[in-house]
């Protein structure tokens, strides 16, 4: 665990907690033993940046239900990539996933803007 140790110890001096999400932090697992900096992964098993393999329980915190580099959505990805990943307007496959929404999601749902007493 040499390399993840050091990426480690560099990590604490730039990151507070070593990683932006508790859930990630190395502290949280038995440091020096679980992964602590991921090299790649696939199905759910993670290979840390030292070659030691592991299984990741926690499937990704939870939205990996189907693995890492699971091949059917890695193809899905790569083919929307090659299309383009971000648009300015609309596109037909935007509207069709809207369209099958039965309630909003909460980035659609709007926040009323409540005005102080001072007028801002």
């Amino acid at each position: 665990m040499a390399r993840s140790l050091e990426i480690y110890e560099r990590a604490r001096q730039l990151i507070p907690g070593t990683t932006q999400l508790i859930s990630r932090r190395p502290t949280r697992a038995a440091l020096g033993f679980s992964p602590i900096c991921a090299q790649s992964a696939s199905g759910f098993r993670i290979t840390d940046v030292d070659g030691k393999e592991f299984i990741d329980w926690s499937s990704a915190v939870g939205p990996i239900i189907l693995g890492y580099a699971h091949p059917v959505v890695d193809a899905a990805v790569k083919a929307q990539i090659d299309r383009c990943s971000v648009y300015s307007i609309n596109t037909p496959w935007s509207r069709a996933l809207r369209s099958g929404r039965r309630r909003p999601a909460v980035s659609y749902v709007r926040i009323p803007q409540f005005i102080s007493a001072t007028g801002h």
